[in-house]
Parts: structure tokens; C-alpha cells; sequence
């Protein structure tokens, strides 16, 4: 059964906590009550995941040390009932659960159900289940929260969040870093707000609604007009309603003014019969005759990322103005501010459409994983010489973390600046002539950093391997 997110009410944080309090205080329904119902109906979920069948199949389930995660420890408890073989990992130490929590932790010790820390999860279960923080989050997870939904979102597997994704703020749907991403969240009693807003549609996946035994009478008290939503079934689907979110036009017309900047550019560059080298050549000459040609040099390299200009010929450039070890230093230092520039821009344009096109699970789930590991990645990209604006405007785009990025280019870079600073170094003569004298030394040393940088990229991505070996293991 399903019903349109329109005919359902939507509560506050504050709304929820009054919920709680009142079917504890009012109406004498425990708390062990409400987590029981909630747990049963999170199982289900799960089964329907599965086929129907949860029998021998590998469920890895979240908790953590509130309410929320004993749900999830009551779920775990009837999917091992059910056949499933169930790990449960938690975001504390067991003697620092108290209350409710502790004694679901004490039943799973008492059914010998594996309880394990993040290191020792599966590296490929077939489904996950989140229960680590519910509708009280206050701020970004941290600790052992966040090491949990980090592993979470980079297996290749579904994941049902209980009540609301952990990491999401369900008064607003703000997303924190990390947030669990859900192929499908179980809300509890009624759905919270944040849960419908467009731009959490990326976390929330499919919205799916249990019943709590929440009394219709205590709603009428608080002014809520909630209809007999599980008179057919305990567990209903909410389909919401495709909402676009607005488009933003700063980036609209910022794009337009950059598409009419290329096509001036390239318009003036064919009307003139002018090549990329010719260009530079021009530039060479005006560099060399101002005083101010190492300023003016880092200004070009700079804005080079707008116009799409090869880096390759800029680089060149310093060399064959500066000498190889000046001309290197200086290319060093252009190059990483004009990789910023190309992030920035990335950046600024990916804000928005990201949101979009995240709101596929597998296309959120790889974003993420290149997050995770933001400077192993991009290192990688940079010592295999691919398209260094590409590689800057895509790692803008994703949202790598600045300071990764950064760092891993000022390192991944340098092998890639010696090589074709010394390639223009060893140019003798006009830049932009059709046959110049080449200085054999300076190709052999371009060479030789062009070898040494492919070998670095062989050595990083082994490492890599090794790493993801040992953790299979584990």
C-alpha cells in the first residue's frame, strides 16, 4: 500500500519529541514497545529488499548507542530469526549503552549474533541497515558515527535507513558530511519534514512509513488531522512528489557568459589563423618586453583554465623564458593557482546540478567513494598525465575535499611540470616556428620525469590494491 505524500502530515523535531513523551507519560505504551515495533516493521523492509526471503543472505547493521539504534538491534534480532547472517556493528563500546539500548545489545549477546567494531564489517554484504543516529542529531557525525557511514556509502550495496538517514537533518533536510545515502528510508509514527524536502532526496531514496501505535487520540490533541493511514497495512510506501527544485540562475548566466567568452576567443583565434603556439608566442613577447613578466605570467596561467588553453604550452612557456630551474619554480607555483581556479569553477557548477544527478543512488554512492579518498584519487589522476583542467574542473564538480585535492596536486603535479618545463627549455629559436633546435639534454631529462611520473602512478595504484587486499581479509 501507498499513499501520496500530501494526504500525510509531516512533524518537527520538536512535534516527534512530544510524540515520545506522550506514549511514554500519557498512555503508558514503553518505550520497549515502540522500539519493538519499530524493529519488526525495519525487518520487514529489509525482507522486502531481499526478494522476500532474507535466508543466507549477509546483513551488516549500524547502530548506534540511542533509541535509533536499538531498533536497528531489534531488526537484527529478527532477521537472524528469519536466516539471515547478521553482524551488527556498534558506534560505542558495549558497557557505554544504557537503558533500552542495552538491554536489546544484551539479548543480541545472549543469540551469539556477531558484534563487531568497523574494522571487522564485511567487505561486501548484501545489505546494510542504518541505524545510527535518528531524529536528534545536533551537527555533523563524528568519532565512530561517521567511520560507519563512510564505510557505508562506499560498498556496493543497498542500505535502509531507520526513521531518517544519519548525517540528514529531518527539520530541514540539510545534509551534513558524511550522510548515510539510502536506497530507501523506514520512518516512524509520521514522516519528519526534512525527509520531504527536494534536496534530500539524494539520502532518502524511497520514503516508506511504520506504524508505532501512535494513538490518533494524542494527534487530535495536538492539532493534527492524520487519517487511518495503516488500516490496511502496518508499513506503507510515501510517494513523494517529483519537485524541481528552482533552477539557479547566477549559474545559468554564468554559464552563458562563458560559452559567449569561448566562442569570442575562438572566433578571433580562426580569424586570425592563429594556433595554440602562435598565441603563446605572442604572449611570450609581451611577457619578456614588460617589467612585470613573472606577475603577468602567473596572471595568464591563471585565467588560462577559462579560455581552456593548454597548460602543457604555459608551462613550456616558463621555461623557455626563465631558464629550466627559475621557469620550473615558476610553473610550479601558476600551475597550482590556476588548478584552483579550474576547482573553484567546477565547484560553483556542481553545487547545484550535483544534487540533481546524485538523486541516482549508484551515481551518489561513486561520488562519494572518490570523496573518500579524495587525495589517493586525485594523485592518481595527476602522475597519469590525464587532462590536467579536466581533472581539476571534474574533482570541483564532485566536491573533493579542497585541501586533498590541493594537496595531492602540488605533490602529483611536480613530476608532470619538470617534464614539460624541460621539454621548453630545450627549445631553441621561435616558440611558435615549425622546425626549432632542440637541446637533446633537456629531452632526455623531460623524458626520463614523463617514465618517472607513470612509474609512481603503477607504484600508488599497488599500494592501493595491497590495502584493499588486507581489508578483504580482515
Amino acid at each position: 500500500m501507498s499513499s501520496n505524500q500530501k494526504s500525510i502530515p509531516m512533524l518537527t523535531t520538536a512535534q516527534m519529541i512530544e510524540v515520545d513523551r506522550a506514549m511514554i507519560e500519557d498512555y503508558h505504551i514503553g518505550l520497549i514497545q515502540m522500539m519493538e515495533n519499530a524493529g519488526r516493521n525495519f525487518a520487514e523492509l529489509a525482507r522486502r529488499q531481499m526478494g522476500g526471503s532474507v535466508k543466507g543472505h549477509s546483513v551488516a547493521v549500524l547502530c548506534g548507542s540511542g533509541n535509533n539504534g536499538g531498533g536497528g538491534m531489534t531488526a537484527a534480532r529478527r532477521l537472524h530469526n528469519w536466516g539471515a547472517n547478521v553482524i551488527v556493528a556498534l558506534t560505542k563500546s558495549a558497557d557505554e549503552f544504557r537503558g533500552v539500548p542495552a538491554h536489546q545489545l544484551d539479548i543480541l549477546k545472549r543469540m551469539n549474533i556477531p558484534i563487531v567494531d568497523s574494522a571487522s564489517l564485511p567487505p561486501t554484504p548484501d545489505l546494510i541497515l542504518d541505524a545510527i543516529i535518528g531524529y536528534s542529531l545536533s551537527g555533523p557525525p563524528r568519532g565512530m558515527a561517521a567511520d560507519l557511514i563512510q564505510w557505508a556509502n562506499i560498498q556496493n550495496a543497498p542500505i535502509l535507513a531507520l526513521d531518517t538517514p544519519s548525517g540528514l537533518d529531518v527539520n530541514d533536510g540539510q545534509a551534513y558530511e558524511p550522510t548515510i545515502r539510502a536506497t530507501a528510508t523506514l520512518t516512524l509514527a509520521l514522516p519528519k519534514q526534512g525527509l520531504v524536502n527536494p534536496k534530500s532526496a539524494p539520502y532518502v531514496g524511497e520514503l516508506y512509513l511504520a506504524d508505532i501505535s501512535v494513538p490518533p487520540e494524542h494527534y487530535a490533541k495536538m492539532e493534527i488531522s492524520v487519517p487511518p493511514l495503516f488500516a490496511e497495512s502496518e508499513l506503507i510506501r510515501v510517494k513523494i512528489e517529483n519537485e524541481t527544485p528552482p533552477r539557479d540562475k547566477s549559474k545559468i548566466v554564468a554559464l552563458i557568459a562563458w560559452a559567449l567568452l569561448l566562442i569570442g576567443y575562438w572566433w578571433y583565434t580562426s580569424a586570425n589563423n592563429m594556433t595554440p603556439m602562435q598565441t603563446m608566442q605572442i604572449l611570450i613577447n609581451f611577457i619578456s618586453e614588460s617589467p612585470y613578466g613573472f606577475p603577468l605570467y602567473i596572471l595568464v596561467y591563471m585565467i588560462r583554465p577559462v579560455f581552456l588553453f593548454p597548460a602543457t604550452l604555459v608551462t613550456m612557456t616558463a621555461t623557455y623564458l626563465y631558464g629550466p630551474v627559475q621557469g620550473i619554480a615558476y610553473a610550479l607555483v601558476a600551475s597550482n593557482l590556476s588548478t584552483m581556479v579550474a576547482y573553484l569553477i567546477g565547484r560553483f557548477f556542481g553545487s547545484g546540478f550535483l544534487k540533481n544527478i546524485e538523486r541516482n543512488a549508484l551515481i551518489g554512492k561513486y561520488a562519494d567513494r572518490l570523496r573518500q579518498d579524495g587525495f589517493q584519487t586525485t594523485l592518481i589522476l595527476r602522475f597519469l598525465f590525464l587532462p590536467y583542467d579536466l581533472v581539476s574542473y571534474f574533482s570541483g564538480f564532485l566536491h573533493i575535499d579542497m585541501r586533498a585535492f590541493m594537496f595531492a596536486t602540488v605533490i602529483g603535479s611536480i613530476p608532470g611540470t619538470i617534464s614539460f618545463g624541460m621539454l621548453g627549455a630545450s627549445i631553441k629559436g621561435d616558440f611558435s616556428a615549425q622546425s626549432v633546435t632542440l637541446d637533446p639534454l633537456s629531452l632526455i631529462i623531460s623524458a626520463a620525469m614523463f617514465g618517472f611520473s607513470i612509474v609512481m602512478y603503477r607504484l600508488v595504484r599497488y599500494r592501493e590494491k595491497k590495502i584493499s587486499q588486507k581489508e578483504r581479509l580482515l
